[in-house]
């Protein structure tokens, strides 16, 4: 018997939105709310062969060391995320199983998740239908490093930057680093900070220019592909780790053109939504903020769009802050229509983007798998 739950919980999450929206004041939302974090809590928990990365996590947790001796070279073998890696050591040492292991490792993640909602997203409900097909399904459900890293992120960072607070927020990024190295990338939110908004968005045709000038470009990427590519070549001749050769591997990628244009054009409709929504908006501290963290985002997947595969590991923890801002700019607009009109839009953006990450994950029917049928398949 076939265990259909992905498309329930889809319907489920818009149910919920729709009646929080006309009654945001309800205290129902919250049972909603957590209803919706108990179901997701279970489907990572207790899933098996769900996510591309399934098995490769799992044999990443079968080769991790029971022994302190042997997690160094560990650190070199694996993705190099010493905080991941010294996790396992931990699991491993105790004796426990891997599913044991993610299921914690996830569950933990959901929860942080959903207590940054529950403290700063004045529309619950809509928040966990933002974070259900790209965060939940792709991360939770499969990148379990990345999306740890993203909830410290959106529960204490964004936190820490708005008090300007940037020695604990640095303390904070390389906590972040020691989950997944690309969230790293959040230390350039300090001087962005600084910035002002209007020149972030004088900034966006300028690299939408400098991008397409470089995908025509043909004669400079070919040259420094082969750069890239010697030393490339070079580095994995004197044995480098595999963190110098993913850094460099990501450098090539750029140098040829593999350009999701559906992607780019998801993110372009759906910045343009959030934008015009802050501008019609108060542009509150917190919302001006997040505002500035979605808009390097979506810079950086622009400048980055040669490499779609690097674009969203690298721009992927700063673009969940949607999670957050989705609903505090809707809260803070004071013209109904455009409160109802873009509700609307959030929902068919993501229940289209949840039947894509159905095709990308499942390349079948969504059918949930428990690692109780594990024996009888």
């Amino acid at each position: 018997m076939h265990l259909y739950l992905y498309q329930p919980l889809l319907i489920w999450l818009i149910i919920t939105t729709i009646y929080e929206y006309f009654k945001p004041k309800s205290k129902i939302n919250k049972a909603f709310f957590f209803i919706s974090i108990a179901i997701m809590i279970f489907m990572q928990a207790f899933r098996y062969t769900q996510g591309p990365d399934y098995w490769g996590y799992r044999r990443l947790y079968a080769q991790g060391p029971r022994h302190i001796k042997n997690l160094l070279q560990f650190f070199f073998l694996s993705h190099g995320e010493p905080g991941f890696d010294t996790l396992i050591y931990i699991f491993k040492a105790l004796h426990l199983p891997s599913w044991i292991f993610y299921a914690l490792l996830g569950t933990a993640t959901i929860c942080i998740i959903a207590y940054a909602i529950y403290q700063y997203a004045p529309r619950i409900n809509l928040s966990i239908l933002v974070f259900y097909p790209t965060l939940f399904l792709t991360y939770v459900m499969s990148g379990v490093r990345q999306a740890a890293a993203t909830a410290i992120f959106l529960c204490w960072g964004t936190k820490l930057l708005q008090e300007k607070k940037y020695a604990k927020f640095i303390f904070l990024v390389l906590l972040c680093g020691c989950f997944h190295k690309y969230t790293l990338i959040l230390l350039i939110l300090i001087p962005i900070n600084a910035i002002r908004t209007k020149w972030l968005m004088i900034s966006i045709p300028i690299v939408w220019i400098l991008s397409i000038t470089y995908i025509l470009c043909t004669p400079v990427r070919r040259y420094l592909g082969t750069i890239v590519e010697n030393i490339y070549m070079s580095y994995e001749c004197n044995h480098a780790n595999s963190t110098i050769l993913d850094a460099i591997s990501q450098l090539y990628k750029l140098t040829q053109v593999n350009v999701s244009w559906l992607g780019v054009i998801e993110r372009t409709v759906c910045f343009a939504i959030i934008a015009f929504l802050y501008w019609k908006g108060t542009q509150s501290y917190i919302s001006t903020t997040l505002f500035k963290i979605y808009a390097i985002s979506y810079l950086l997947n622009i400048l980055l769009m040669t490499n779609a595969f690097g674009s969203q590991r690298i721009t992927m923890p700063l673009k969940m802050v949607e999670i957050l801002l989705i609903p505090l700019l809707i809260s803070e607009c004071s013209i109904n229509i455009y409160k109802l009109i873009t509700t609307i839009l959030v929902i068919g953006i993501e229940t289209v983007m949840t039947l894509l990450q159905y095709q990308l994950q499942f390349h079948q029917l969504p059918i949930y798998i428990s690692f109780w049928r594990e024996k009888r398949l």
